[in-house]
């Protein structure tokens, strides 16, 4: 009997502390740490979109016209019904409509209509843009962004951080390569598709890529078959090709670790599955030569 009042009080304090902790944090979720970047972002647009909540429209709008609002690299925007941006901490991109430059990357893809086509579960966006104090995209001056973007009471609020590119390559070849283990092409077309899959947003930014010619070059990915013909790309031009017969990539080497190929043309990670080959990276001069 003692024993059991001795735990009910334990079980008891236990409860209390957490009811402590979650006043003291004024009932807020703790906030992932910026190294899980894709993680922060979300809950960031969340935090947003809480305060539009809590604060009203006009609160909501003046803070994150603001350069109090920054927290680093992220920071809020919101586009109206109109589609024009009507908080953002750059008063230069205020009043803009999404369809303009503001919403064009540095290849001139034009990504605002994958913004205005997020639903209230969201959605990711990718896109490039110039930074020369940046990191590096192969032999160019140029980063990725990812947007996490939200529709919320017929706004959308959205933020994104500045890529790592290497390590996003990495993990985008690693997750098809665990997709395909897991159920083959149709399971890592299925998996990429998904539009609360952090990598979705690459997408529509290589189906552009793959349709003109750009300045700065392309992102490109594709698998092929033990055979060493292309059966999965967003390039369409390279289905039932030959890697050997690609551009620079006749004595193409990869290992089940994976491993990084580089020339004055490309720059791409590769990783081999059970004779299978998934690769993903940069191509200044493009891959249909």
């Amino acid at each position: 009997m003692k024993n059991r009042i001795i735990g009910a009080a334990v079980g008891t304090a236990g409860i209390l502390l957490v009811l402590v902790l979650l006043v003291a944090c004024g009932g807020k979720e703790a906030a992932p740490p910026k190294s899980a970047a894709a993680d922060y972002t979300r809950h960031f647009v969340d935090q947003a979109i809480r305060r539009y909540e809590e604060k009203g429209r006009e609160a909501t709008l003046a803070y994150y016209s603001s350069d109090e609002s920054r927290d680093g690299q992220w920071h809020i925007f919101i586009i109206d019904w109109r589609e024009e941006v009507i908080a953002h901490p750059n008063p230069t991109r205020l009043g803009l409509h999404v369809n303009y430059w503001v919403g064009a990357d540095a290849n001139g893809y034009h990504f605002g209509p994958e913004l205005l086509t997020a639903t209230e579960d969201g959605k990711w966006v990718s896109y490039v843009y110039r930074n020369p104090n940046g990191r590096r995209i192969g032999s160019g001056p140029l980063e990725l962004r990812n947007l996490w973007v939200v529709r919320h009471d017929s706004l959308l609020f959205g933020s994104g951080w500045n890529v790592n590119s290497d390590e996003f390559t990495q993990s985008f070849v690693a997750a098809g390569v665990e997709q395909f283990r897991l159920g083959g092409l149709e399971r890592v077309a299925a998996y990429f598709a998904r539009p609360e899959t952090v990598f979705s947003g690459l997408a529509s930014t290589m189906d552009y890529y793959n349709s003109v010619d750009t300045i700065e070059g392309a992102w490109f990915a594709f698998i092929a078959n033990p055979d060493g013909i292309v059966v999965h790309s967003h390039d369409r031009s390279l289905l039932g090709r030959q890697v050997a017969d690609l551009p620079g990539l006749a004595d193409l080497e990869a290992s089940n670790a994976g491993n990084w190929l580089e020339t004055e043309s490309f720059r791409f990670w590769v990783m081999e599955h059970d004779g299978w080959l998934f690769a993903s990276g940069w191509h200044r001069h493009g891959l249909q030569n």
